[in-house]
């Protein structure tokens, strides 16, 4: 497929995904290359099939694991959506919020461009996120809704929206690490066809950011995850400890 090359941003070429298997229900309710003609090459073969993951993170929950990743894999945040309120909820809010559970992030089936998750945990979610931003919108315009895609400023606060951590020494609170990335940065970053790669073995998550005391959040944010893997299969027979 190419050698991937690192840009300024550390970024490289993402090539047109491939399908990824699908598995697990959720656990919650219920650089620049030319494009041109490749050949498979041996190692291409080794390499593990890219996948795709949905994540989905109740802001009520600090962050999400989404993938396991090695070094020089790459990656990057392709979609995300959902809104969060950082103010104190009503009684409704919380009892959807509740109804949500536990941040979970799963393989989904890759169609195309525009990965979709059609398993009915996933339906179930987004029933739950439609009444909880039917309910948000009952609040007017308020400085206190952050969308997932939110870049904060001195203006407020510095808090809201999501970012990645893969490996930094504080993965739940966001210094501006080297290793960690605000959303509106990956999608960016995917209009230019461009991901990410690791530099040493670690778990790609998914947090929220904020530098106050909101312990009420309420909403969701979700998405999917791209993992283009550049490790070869591990091989070998499972012995006994």
């Amino acid at each position: 497929m190419g050698a991937i090359i690192a840009q300024s941003q550390k970024e490289t070429r993402m090539p047109p995904m491939t399908r990824a298997v699908a598995a697990l229900a959720l656990a919650l309710v219920v650089p620049p290359l030319e494009a041109g003609p490749w050949s498979v090459t041996t190692q291409d073969r080794d390499r593990p099939a890219s996948e795709t993951y949905h994540w989905v993170l109740p802001v009520n929950h600090s962050g999400v694991n989404v993938a396991t990743l090695h070094p020089n894999d790459c990656y990057v945040v392709q979609r995300a959506e959902g809104v969060a309120f950082f103010g104190t909820p009503s009684p409704t809010l919380l009892e959807l919020q509740r109804q949500l559970r536990f941040p979970v992030a799963h393989l989904v089936g890759q169609p195309g461009d525009q990965p979709e998750c059609a398993l009915g945990a996933c339906v179930r979610v987004e029933e739950l996120t439609a009444a909880i931003e039917r309910e948000l919108t009952q609040l007017g315009s308020t400085r206190l809704l952050r969308p997932v895609a939110h870049r904060p400023s001195p203006l407020d606060d510095w808090y809201g929206g999501a970012y990645t951590d893969v490996g930094s020494s504080t993965p739940v609170s966001f210094t501006n690490a080297p290793q960690q990335r605000m959303v509106f940065q990956h999608l960016r970053t995917t209009r230019r066809e461009s991901c990410y790669q690791a530099k040493e073995p670690s778990m790609l998550s998914v947090h929220v950011r904020d530098q106050g005391d909101h312990r009420d959040r309420t909403g969701v944010y979700r998405g999917f995850a791209y993992v283009e893997h550049h490790h070869p299969f591990i091989t070998g027979d499972t012995i006994a400890d």
